[in-house]
């Protein structure tokens, strides 16, 4: 907590130097984004989930536009990422932010905790809660639906042979069943498909889900990107401390010397990211620790 309140104050005065009124301003930014996701501490057993041998988990709120991690919390065994988040969602995380959370958080009142606490959310739903995925697939394919009040964007990106559509559709329509399938009432559900081309290789993937934002102080264009940029968590923290510093092929079995080495990786790459170093790739082995 102590190094992500330091690279927070760094990152302020960076950008508002050291003028309090500039730093006022900076603090009362809305939509500073949040993307919450859970890791798998491999090396601390063999099951991902439950078993003889589970591994152990930790909890992240990544701040997707500078690599900050403010909160690493552990997983105990009897919990899981929905009660590790909820005693987090105060108005010190909250207040000012748009925190966003894959499936696992649309069992719970997250939403409505967020915006009590004077944040807002979106929540990507899965196949986790099939009923609801279904409900929302059947809602944006219906041709017959009335469309006058949805909005849609679309950004098409070439390069390195490959052809990526981008579309997403918004629609305020559902808001009632929100409340019903999750417990909240949101303002705008959507439907995100890509599409990607590579060597005439087609594929489709589309992501459904619920939002608090309005279309008045969020456009598609703007949604679409904060849902683009809720993968960083996996991308620049998940990815970089498994591939790069090579977290995953750790033999630490011992769970507390595990997360501190997950919280040594995080901070180095925090660091990395303030200074704007592009790789740490090394020819090096991972590192070996024992219990």
């Amino acid at each position: 907590m102590a190094l992500a309140a330091w690279c927070v104050r760094q990152e302020a005065e960076s950008r508002c130097a050291e003028e309090p009124s500039r730093l006022a301003v900076q603090a009362s930014q809305q939509h500073v984004h949040l993307a919450v996701d859970g890791k798998a501490l491999r090396g601390t057993g063999k099951q991902a989930y439950g078993g003889e041998e589970p591994q152990k988990q930790v909890l992240h709120v990544y701040e997707a536009q500078t690599g900050i991690v403010l909160q690493q919390c552990p997983i105990a065994t009897e919990h899981n990422e929905v009660s590790t988040l909820k005693p987090l969602l105060t108005q010190a995380l909250c207040q000012g932010r748009l925190l966003t959370a894959d499936a696992a958080q649309s069992y719970h009142d997250f939403g409505r905790l967020v915006k009590r606490a004077g944040g807002d959310v979106i929540i990507f739903v899965k196949g986790n809660t099939p009923a609801t995925r279904a409900d929302l697939e059947l809602f944006f394919e219906d041709p017959q639906a009335d469309r006058s009040t949805w909005q849609s964007y679309t950004q098409i990106e070439k390069g390195h042979g490959r052809l990526e559509r981008r579309h997403i559709t918004t629609s305020p329509d559902l808001n009632d069943a929100s409340r019903a399938a999750i417990g909240a009432r949101w303002d705008r559900s959507f439907a995100r498909p890509r599409e990607r081309t590579i060597k005439d290789q087609h594929s489709v993937e589309v992501v459904y889900g619920w939002t608090s934002l309005s279309s008045k102080h969020c456009s598609p264009q703007r949604l679409l990107q904060v849902i683009r940029g809720h993968w960083a968590v996996e991308n620049r923290l998940h990815w970089r401390r498994d591939v790069t510093l090579g977290e995953d092929r750790c033999g630490v079995r011992f769970p507390p010397v595990a997360q501190m080495l997950a919280v040594l990786n995080t901070v180095v790459l925090s660091l990395m990211d303030w200074h704007q170093v592009p790789s740490a790739r090394s020819s090096n082995p991972p590192l070996r620790l024992s219990p």
